[in-house]
């Protein structure tokens, strides 16, 4: 039996971002451009990855031991070009702080790629998958079963 719940839905504002990047990453270069296209073909294969089961169990938790910050949905600009909107939470930490998995899952992505640094992407089950970026040093190979923390 499902129980429904009312969700009241309403309009966001969302911030502006301004950073300075190097110039290769708003107009990268032939080899840049080569080796991103090569990641969008990992990370599509990474998002098509299919688990019918859950392997998850209990509640997810933080990867890290930080407070995340309000950047959800805010647009960046990089180098006073509209460059994306951001579609994660950060958790400001300091490089080599300890990372875990939110839960236990198969890792199906685990490469540093040009735009998202020591990328680990974890498939939970049941379409659901985490993702980390740039903090992560040990990124393992990929296909390896995780556990939660």
């Amino acid at each position: 039996m499902h129980s429904l719940k009312k969700v009241d839905i309403s309009a966001a504002n969302f911030r502006s971002g301004v950073a300075d990047v190097p110039e290769n990453f708003v107009e990268p270069d032939t080899t840049s451009k080569k080796q991103i296209a090569a990641d969008k073909v990992l990370k599509n294969r990474a998002f098509s990855h299919r688990i019918a089961a859950p392997q998850w169990s209990g509640n997810f938790v933080t990867p890290v031991k930080a407070k995340p910050t309000d950047s959800f949905g805010m647009s960046r600009v990089f180098n006073e070009e509209l460059s994306s909107t951001h579609r994660g939470t950060d958790f400001p930490v300091n490089q080599g702080a300890p990372v875990v998995v939110s839960n236990s899952g198969t890792v199906v992505l685990a490469k540093e790629l040009f735009y998202e640094v020591n990328c680990v992407m974890v498939d939970h089950g049941k379409q659901f998958l985490t993702i980390l970026y740039a903090a992560v040093e040990d990124r393992g190979e990929g296909g390896e079963q995780a556990s939660e923390g």
